[in-house]
């Protein structure tokens, strides 16, 4: 299972330099639901989870309107 809180920590640090709390909010509440699929099909092995929390925040950017990460 993808360790709780990931997409917390991407998405806080990203904070820190990039986005408002606003987008960050929304970030985490799509991000949070994106890595159920990564504990459900294989990703490659040796994934780290931390990897899979980043992919989720960028994803989620991408899935939400106003596009704040490159």
């Amino acid at each position: 299972m993808v360790r709780d809180r990931a997409v917390d920590r991407v998405v806080t640090v990203l904070g820190e330099t990039s986005i408002d709390v606003e987008t960050g909010i929304e970030l985490v509440s799509v991000g949070e639901r994106l890595p159920d699929v990564a504990d459900t099909v294989p990703i490659g092995p040796g994934t780290a989870r931390m990897t899979v929390a980043g992919a989720a925040v960028c994803a989620a950017d991408r899935l939400t309107p106003g596009k704040v990460l490159t």
